[in-house]
C-alpha cells in the first residue's frame, strides 16, 4: 500500500503525498459530475502529479492518469 500524506494548509500546491517504495506523487482532490458517460471536474490550478476524483453518486473515487499502469 501507500503512505498518505495530507496537506495542512488549504494553499498546499496538493492535497495529498503518497509515498510507495521511495516514489512519491502529488495529488489532487477533485468533486465530479458524470454528464452523458463522461466525467466532468475542475483541472484548475493542477500543480499534482495525478487527480482523484471522487463521483458521490457512485460511491467511486477515479485517479487520473492511473496510479499503477497496467
Amino acid at each position: 500500500g501507500y503512505e498518505v500524506f495530507k496537506a495542512v494548509s488549504p494553499y498546499a500546491s496538493s492535497d495529498l503525498i503518497i509515498m510507495k517504495d521511495g516514489q512519491i506523487k502529488r495529488i489532487e482532490v477533485r468533486t465530479a459530475n458524470r454528464r452523458n458517460g463522461n466525467l466532468e471536474f475542475s483541472r484548475e490550478r493542477y500543480r499534482s502529479d495525478h487527480f482523484a476524483v471522487v463521483l458521490h453518486q457512485e460511491n467511486s473515487i477515479f485517479y487520473f492518469p492511473d496510479l499503477e499502469p497496467s
